[in-house]
């Protein structure tokens, strides 16, 4: 694989593009199987049509980066640039379902806001 480049990084979440993987669902497949037998990642998400890859980690039991070096020695992916982590207070697993809402919440009083005026 030639190349990577981050979208974000966040605790516990990493979200990238890989552009080998558009358009092949087998090897979008064959990285999700093998992320996902690695210890201390517990979901991976690769959409071969867009070429983004999406995974979340416990960040107690591995760090970012080496689940980028994992990336690295399964498919010689080399990385276009380094960024830095966002850190951010643990939360409880809900964490996206929490962001959805507060978004929404957001985006409703946003609109209701304007509505008014």
């Amino acid at each position: 694989m030639a190349g990577y480049t981050y979208l974000h990084v966040l605790e516990g979440r990493i979200r990238m593009r890989i552009p080998l993987l558009k358009h092949t669902p087998e090897k979008a497949r064959e990285l999700e199987k093998i992320l996902f037998d690695t210890k201390g990642i517990n979901e991976v998400k690769a959409n071969h049509i867009t070429g983004s890859v999406l995974i979340f980690f416990d960040s107690k039991m591995i760090t970012h980066r080496r689940v980028l070096e994992t990336i690295h020695t399964v498919g010689n992916v080399k990385d276009q640039r380094d960024i830095p982590v966002t850190k951010y207070p643990s939360r409880q697993k809900n964490t996206v379902t929490e962001f959805v809402v507060q978004k929404a919440t957001e985006f409703a009083l946003e609109r209701l806001i304007f509505a008014l005026i």
